[in-house]
């Protein structure tokens, strides 16, 4: 009897709670950037005095970004046509294709093995991406220029 009290005690107190919510009012609007599947797991840590940056990007077909570093993590969320990555804690002879729909991770791009570069390998659709960047010193850029990894040619 005592588990049955608790039980409907439970429903209604949670029940309860939710009737609480405050509903929003005024002209509010909301839209989504991009949105991607997580292929893996991972976690992002905040530095204080850092800013987080959101930033859109396309590329035409056949553009790539030149060989660079992040300051933190980064998520990249492919909206429109396939990304390739090259770099980063994967082989940098070697892409990964990233196809709309795609959400990729790296959760240290600063100490990541090796530089990384993006390029659209498509001969007719235009990449398009929404990427966060975490940890940027305040005011900076988003990216520094970085050299080709001697590891293999360069595959732009």
């Amino acid at each position: 009897m005592k588990q049955l009290i608790a039980i409907v005690a439970i429903v209604v107190l949670g029940s309860a709670a939710v009737a609480l919510a405050t509903p929003g009012h005024g002209d509010i609007h909301r839209a989504d950037l991009a949105r991607g599947n997580h292929a893996d797991g991972g976690t992002i840590s905040f530095d204080a005095g850092t800013e987080t940056v959101v930033f859109t990007f396309t590329m035409a077909p056949g553009a790539t970004s030149g060989w660079h570093r992040h300051p933190g993590a980064v998520v990249v969320l492919v909206k429109s046509g396939t990304l390739t990555t090259y770099g980063l804690d994967q082989p940098p002879c070697t892409g990964v294709d990233l196809p709309a729909g795609t959400a990729y991770f790296e959760d240290n791009a600063a100490n990541a093995k090796w530089p990384h570069f993006v390029r659209n390998k498509s001969g007719t659709e235009t990449v398009e991406a929404v990427v966060t960047a975490f940890n940027v010193p305040v005011g900076a850029s988003v990216r520094s220029e970085a050299p080709a990894p001697a590891e293999c040619d360069d595959p732009m």
